[in-house]
């Protein structure tokens, strides 16, 4: 099975565009994302500030890295792999925290001064987030992108943009009030 390009691209740039935006949330919020990542680890190992500082740059690495390998599309599978393992490392480590009972921990995944409890809801978002990302493993139809092409792969980036903004807005009204009702 080989897929058209356009579907391929339209992938890619989505995938650039979410770690892209979420490596410049956390350089900008450099404090706050240490803080937030030092507190995943609370209740499993001690874990040092030097430790979670080589840990907050391998992770704002791995997401810019990600960035570059969307941009440029050399090794596909590569690609996929990076992505889906990133993505279910962050699910994982959610998870592990909402099986601790740890709910009020925050997400790490929202702007500013903004704050989001971890939820299963998230965990899901990432599973199926790396779900998306398996079919960049896959060969791609070697042909030339028209206008037409290109058209769609902004608007479709764009509306998915779109889409996972407002529903990530309206999962976070709804997280936090179930969190006010508790």
């Amino acid at each position: 099975m080989h897929l058209d390009p356009t579907y391929v691209v339209t992938i890619r740039f989505g995938f650039a565009l979410l770690f892209g935006s979420a490596a410049l949330h956390k350089v900008t919020n450099w404090s706050a994302f240490k803080v937030t990542l030092g507190k995943y680890f609370m209740g499993s190992v001690s874990v040092s500030t030097s430790l979670v500082n080589m840990i907050a740059v391998v992770v704002i690495t791995a997401e810019a890295f990600i960035v570059g390998m969307c941009i440029w599309p050399l090794h596909g599978a590569m690609t996929a792999g990076i992505i889906i393992v990133l993505l279910l490392t962050y699910g994982s480590g959610m998870l592990i925290n909402l099986v601790r009972g740890n709910i009020l921990l925050d997400c790490g995944c929202t702007w500013g001064g903004a704050r989001r409890p971890v939820s299963y809801a998230l965990v899901v978002r990432n599973i199926g987030l790396a779900l998306l990302a398996f079919p960049l493993a896959l060969p791609v139809v070697s042909r030339e992108l028209g206008a037409m092409d290109i058209l769609s792969i902004c608007v479709t980036v764009l509306t998915a943009g779109f889409l996972y903004l407002t529903s990530d807005l309206l999962l976070t009204q709804v997280e936090l009030t179930n969190h006010e009702v508790k």
